[in-house]
């Protein structure tokens, strides 16, 4: 047990106060005990899981402040505490988490200021704390944090399209990559890359006919997935955020940070982004399209099942440990999957 990396307990009803035993899984990187009934506070013990990067307490009974020993948790990437009843004052040591890129601290009792180094994160973050709504950011001030975040993933994008196209035009006169990308005047970001021509925003949406039930071959927690034919030929699928995710504040900054961690990727055996769009209505990933499906498909399909001989499996099992192991390991900051099912590979 001492070497368990991850634990996912969230959704049962769990009482009492988190057992001291769990914070002695000294190589836990992921610990989920969301929607549970747990009281008490949160162990200062807790400082003691330096390589903990995923953190899920919300939707419990908790109480008691932010213990400052979680900013001993240098590895720390996801911080859930909301809808507890937390009180005290938000530890500024949090701020100083190097690799900190969500922070939920909403309807708890929260009170005081909100540190400076913490300002960059939404309101939505603090929400529901009536000790902390009068320190609630201005909507100029937000403004001027969407800017921050968002330009410079649209000038990341730029560089890397034009680098890619300047890359095909010296090994191939004949042939370009070109990257196209728009911002309208309410905001939206669309960007395509890896194909000859420009694909509009309006092109997608007319191939999939505004997203119609017929080309969506697959539903998850976060969102469907639709098979679509571009107007150069090119099929693709479409990962479409469920309209409540999409509307959610937070899941906005989410998004932008999954959009800028996967155009990092680049690994053979992990499907490739093409592109996506960030829409005031909805948002939408653009991934090359995988024609036999997920193997969740080809395992309940007798046939198909008959053709995936032990070799091959042996095989899948492999190019995913590989697909694994440069996610945690090459990538900066590593990148973890929470759940791995038949239908995440394909």
């Amino acid at each position: 047990m001492t070497n368990l990396e991850y634990l996912g307990l969230r959704a049962n009803h769990f009482t009492r106060s988190i057992p001291s035993t769990l914070l002695h899984l000294t190589n836990l990187e992921i610990l989920d005990l969301d929607s549970n009934l747990l009281e008490g506070s949160i162990p200062i013990e807790i400082g003691h899981l330096k390589l903990l990067q995923y953190l899920d307490l919300s939707q419990n009974r908790l109480s008691g402040p932010i213990p400052t020993q979680l900013a001993n948790c240098s590895s720390l990437r996801d911080v859930l505490l909301s809808h507890n009843f937390i009180s005290g004052e938000i530890p500024s040591q949090l701020g100083d988490l190097p690799w900190l890129r969500t922070l939920n601290l909403s309807y708890n009792n929260l009170s005081g200021q909100i540190p400076n180094n913490l300002h960059y994160f939404p309101n939505s973050s603090f929400i529901g704390n009536k000790g902390l709504e009068h320190h609630l950011t201005s909507s100029s001030n937000k403004v001027l944090r969407y800017v921050e975040i968002i330009l410079p993933i649209t000038i990341f994008l730029a560089l890397v399209s034009l680098a890619l196209l300047l890359l095909f035009q010296r090994i191939d006169g004949s042939q370009s990559m070109v990257a196209y990308s728009s911002r309208t005047e309410n905001g939206d970001v669309f960007s395509i890359w890896n194909f000859d021509g420009k694909v509009a925003y309006e092109d997608i949406i007319a191939a999939i006919e505004d997203f119609d039930i017929k080309y969506c071959i697959g539903t998850g927690s976060y969102g469907s997935v639709y098979r679509t034919q571009l107007p150069n030929g090119k099929v693709v699928a479409l990962k479409k955020l469920h309209r409540r995710e999409a509307e959610e504040p937070a899941f906005d900054k989410s998004f932008k940070n999954e959009v800028k961690m996967l155009t990092e990727i680049r690994h053979r055996n992990i499907i490739k982004l093409h592109g996506f769009c960030l829409h005031r209505w909805f948002m939408f990933l653009i991934y090359e399209y995988m024609d036999r499906g997920s193997l969740f498909c080809v395992l309940r399909d007798d046939n198909e099942a008959m053709e995936l001989d032990w070799i091959k499996r042996v095989n899948i099992i492999k190019n995913t440990a590989y697909a694994l192991s440069y996610l945690h390991h090459d990538c900066i900051p590593p990148i973890f999957i929470k759940t791995y099912q038949q239908t995440t590979f394909y």
